[in-house]
């Protein structure tokens, strides 16, 4: 919601005074190499499927970085603090103090808390960096029009660089319902120069020669100038006491989430989608997310262009899950059970069971993975995948194939043809064609009593064929035998006409492929419109495209 009138800042014990300041601060940046690894994976997904922009992003997620600061808590514990959406869903963080002068860089410090609706996110400081000066909150109330400061490494060039900017706290109670948010909360909004890079960087004022925290920068309005947000100190210390007393917030239990989550299946999808966690999309392979694309309409088409792609494959999850489960009547919850953090349920639909792994993250419980939905394990670097039998991503293809006249007198023509692929092995097809006979057949002519020879004609035709195909892959080639049957009305009568044939084809990045045919084609009269008896066979070679 937030992101349609906010934008992220990411970039793709004693007080500390002006001087020090500086040495508080760090660039906060992604330190898991696994979950880096599946964005790349998602990414390429994203950009093959269209979503060029998007796609980039993922794959550049990386290199993205935000700002933090050490922070001392009211229990005289430090921690680096930042914004959840910077470090998110990694499990630790890279911190740089000074990146300009290559000073301290801390590698694979742990995300020790999240919290998802105050977008904040805690770092265990490490043992060699106890010492680094730390800020503290505020103790004295702030007011509209007071003077305050940003500090934070927003990026130039693709890189970190420092800035403290200086502006006036302009609204000390922006409620964020105001922008559509039915979980609200208050923020300050202010003046004070933020830029990307800035996220998760401190709001401060000056209380004689020291800063002192007054909030978290989180957000900037992209529509206005100097329109900047952050989240309180208040509630950074709570959350912080949260954690320090081991107090998550109230969850539901398990059973209660996992009916509301059938509830909001065929009700609320959007809603529904909040019980998907991120670690289940980042588990799909590249060719699971792009059948989920395929459920995509206008409105999650442009969720994900406008800065929520996650969320959009969220809702697709749930999409297809209730195209699983048509008949909501049908569809049960029969056990639940959970063990600390992880759980697990059970859907029963007509005779099949369905487990779902479900974890406590801090949006509460979310499920992990199901056998509901397949992943498609089998990544595109498998062996299996590059070189075997594969079913491949095609769902529509066009087709334009010619007779060759094999000796004289034979007939010529041609067709053209739409597939459309189901599964990956199964092809129906409708397939236009004329034929031309160019040849001579003896007939009976009742006035002369005696056979005639008489120049054979036209024939046009319209098939419906469905059969199966074996595609074998030998790296990006593909050879794909296959056979159909079907009927064909044309002017000379009705025809049984099985096909047998090969494609050939080279299939791109996108899973597109390019393709030649050749098949034998053979057409059985069931019955003449004319006392006309032919049947017609044919050898045909052609082009072809699937997508």
């Amino acid at each position: 919601m937030k992101n349609l009138i906010l934008t992220a800042l990411v970039a793709i014990s004693i007080p500390v005074c002006a001087a020090d300041i500086k040495q508080s601060v760090c660039v906060v940046s992604h330190d898991d190499a696994v979950t880096d690894s599946l964005y790349q994976q998602m990414g390429v997904a994203f950009q093959n499927s269209g979503y060029i922009t998007v796609g980039r992003s993922m794959r550049n997620r990386s290199n993205a970085f935000g700002s933090g600061f050490v922070y001392e808590a009211a229990s005289g514990n430090k921690y680096v603090v930042t914004n959840r959406h910077v470090v998110y869903p990694s499990k630790s963080a890279k911190l740089q103090f000074s990146p300009a002068d290559n000073n301290s860089e801390y590698k694979n410090c742990e995300v020790v808390y999240t919290d998802r609706r105050y977008d904040i996110a805690l770092i265990a400081l490490p043992a060699q960096a106890q010492n680094l000066p730390a800020l503290k909150a505020s103790k004295k109330s702030v007011r509209d029009g007071q003077e305050v400061f940003s500090a934070g490494f927003p990026g130039l060039g693709g890189s970190p660089l420092w800035q403290l900017g200086k502006g006036i706290l302009s609204n000390t109670q922006v409620n964020t319902a105001d922008f559509g948010d039915t979980d609200s909360l208050l923020l300050y909004q202010h003046t004070a120069q933020v830029d990307r890079g800035n996220s998760g960087g401190p709001l401060m004022v000056k209380e004689g020669d020291n800063y002192s925290v007054i909030g978290i920068n989180t957000y900037k309005a992209s529509s206005r100038e100097s329109t900047n947000f952050s989240i309180k100190v208040a509630d950074l210390d709570a959350c912080i006491g949260q954690y320090e007393s081991n107090h998550l917030a109230a969850k539901q239990n398990l059973e209660t989430c996992g009916h509301d989550f059938l509830r909001k299946l065929y009700k609320d999808k959007d809603a529904a989608a909040n019980y998907i966690s991120t670690g289940m999309l980042l588990q799909m392979s590249e060719k699971k997310l792009k059948s989920l694309f395929g459920l995509a309409d206008e409105d999650i088409n442009r969720m994900i262009r406008e800065g929520s792609p996650e969320q959009g494959l969220k809702i697709l999850v749930v999409k297809e899950l209730a195209n699983t489960y048509k008949d909501s009547t049908l569809l049960h919850l029969v056990n639940a059970q959970e063990s600390g953090r992880q759980g697990n349920t059970q859907l029963a639909y007509k005779k099949s069971t369905h487990n779902f792994a479900w974890e406590l993250t801090d949006e509460g419980w979310q499920i992990s993975s199901t056998d509901a939905i397949s992943k498609n394990e089998a990544k595109g670097s498998s062996v299996y995948k590059q070189y075997g039998v594969d079913a491949p991503e095609w769902r529509h293809g066009f087709q334009a194939d010619a007779k060759i006249p094999l000796k004289e007198g034979e007939y010529w023509g041609g067709s053209v043809s739409y597939n459309f692929f189901f599964l990956g092995y199964g092809i129906m097809g409708v397939k236009a064609e004329f034929l031309s006979f160019g040849g001579e057949h003896e007939e009976y002519d009742e006035w002369y009593g005696q056979n005639v020879s008489v120049k054979d004609d036209f024939l046009g035709g319209l098939h419906i064929n469905v059969g199966g195909q074996l595609p074998i892959k030998l790296g990006r080639v593909v050879l794909a035998p296959y056979i159909t049957g079907g009927v064909c009305v044309s002017n000379a009568g009705f025809f049984v006409t099985p096909v047998g044939g090969m494609r050939l084809g080279f299939e791109f990045k996108n899973s597109t492929c390019l393709f030649l045919d050749a098949n034998y084609t053979y057409r059985y009269q069931v019955f003449d419109f004319d006392g006309e008896s032919v049947n017609p066979h044919s050898v045909e070679a052609g082009i072809g495209f699937a997508w």
